[in-house]
């Protein structure tokens, strides 16, 4: 069965798929995240997207997590393909 979410790639029922495909898909969020706007990552948000990447495996596990960094990253690129405008504290990840 598919779960088609427009905001994140279709998630797979087997579990063994869904983490692949997840791990696949954040991986390509942080580095779109990170190409589209590097100017704007702070050496905080810099250092966070990297703990993120060396912890994929742990992160697609825990769904919940996965959706907000997943938001996050969305958000990054969003911020980098648009006006060059950064508003600090406008991502609420809690």
């Amino acid at each position: 069965m598919l779960v088609n979410n427009p905001k994140f790639p279709l998630a797979y029922e087997t579990a063994g798929d869904s983490f692949r495909i997840q791990a696949e898909h954040l991986q390509d969020w942080i580095d779109q995240a990170e190409d589209d706007n590097p100017a704007m990552l702070t050496e905080a948000e810099r250092a966070f997207l990297e703990t993120c990447r060396e912890a994929i495996p742990v992160i697609i596990v825990n769904s919940r997590l996965y959706m907000k960094l997943a938001a996050l990253c969305q958000q990054m690129i969003d911020e980098g393909q648009g006006q060059g405008q950064r508003e600090q504290g406008s991502c609420d990840c809690d």
